[in-house]
């Protein structure tokens, strides 16, 4: 995706950021609301519809765990790999004759 500026990209992904959210706060509304629905076995197959939304809004919810848990493993990860990889102090600058300023006079 191209963006002209970087006030639009911070727009737009702050926008997922909050409709992703939103649908997972509404997921859980849903589930808190319709726990204990009467069943309405009369629907399609004799199947009650409340309770395959519900099934299907449980496992929207799992995703999203899934999604954010991974998420969190890795930077996690990161942050201590980057953590010790900087205490152990492993820089070693490379001296060039350009570096050190040698003059070539012929």
């Amino acid at each position: 995706m191209y963006f002209k500026n970087n006030f639009v990209k911070r727009l737009f992904f702050l926008a997922i950021c909050v409709f992703f959210i939103a649908g997972a706060l509404l997921s859980a509304a849903f589930i808190f609301t319709y726990i204990h629905h009467e069943h309405d076995y009369g629907g399609f197959q004799g199947n009650c519809g409340t309770c395959a939304h519900l099934l299907a809004v449980e496992n929207l919810l799992k995703y999203f765990f899934c999604v954010i848990s991974g998420a969190a493993f890795g930077i996690g990860c990161f942050t201590v790999t980057l953590s010790i990889l900087k205490s152990a102090d492993f820089y070693t600058a490379f001296s060039t004759l350009v570096l050190l300023k040698v003059r070539f006079n012929n």
